[in-house]
């Protein structure tokens, strides 16, 4: 299964006389960073990710419509058996979808670079300003969580991710 994660940079400390210090005994453990962003690269390279982004960015360059056929054909390519890897990155990357879309209406004016053509555009479509960018990010607060649960007790990976389209596409309508 593929993990997507944020590293942290942790030191092991213990309170001496004088102020918090270092454990001696302990060996100082630096968090693997430039791994996991190799690690991430290399899934967005591999999986196919960049292609996977381009597809949502298309896919909702026509909201509040969307082409349903196109959110089957997404949803129906992670489902697929041995695409797990795929689908979790799906799931990474419509949470990602979700975040860049929230930040860019809460700073007022896009991304300087687009991860997929057409995504400035539709993010200054799509979140104006503040008050749209904040209902974008209390959806993604709400759609993360919800996917990463329903692949853990193993939902059908294409209802779930239909349903989280479905969602976002309510979501710019109202």
């Amino acid at each position: 299964m593929l993990r997507l994660t944020a590293c942290r940079l942790t030191w092991p400390l213990r309170w001496t006389r004088r102020a918090w210090r270092p454990i001696p005994d302990r060996p100082r453990r630096w968090p693997s960073c430039r791994a996991d962003r190799w690690a991430k690269r290399s899934a967005l390279i591999n999986l196919g990710g960049l292609e996977i982004y381009a597809e949502l960015v298309g896919l909702f360059a026509e909201l509040p419509q969307m082409e349903r056929s196109r959110a089957l054909k997404l949803a129906e390519a992670a489902a697929t058996r041995g695409a797990e890897d795929r689908l979790d990155l799906l799931i990474a990357l419509i949470e990602t979808f979700l975040a860049r879309l929230a930040r860019s209406g809460a700073i007022g004016h896009p991304p300087v670079r687009e991860a997929a053509p057409g995504e400035a555009a539709l993010f200054a479509r799509l979140a104006p300003d503040a008050h749209r960018a904040r209902a974008f990010a209390a959806l993604a607060e709400e759609l993360g969580p919800r996917m990463r649960h329903g692949r853990a007790v193993n939902l059908d990976p294409a209802a779930l991710i239909l349903d989280t389209l479905l969602k976002i596409r309510d979501s710019a309508a109202g």
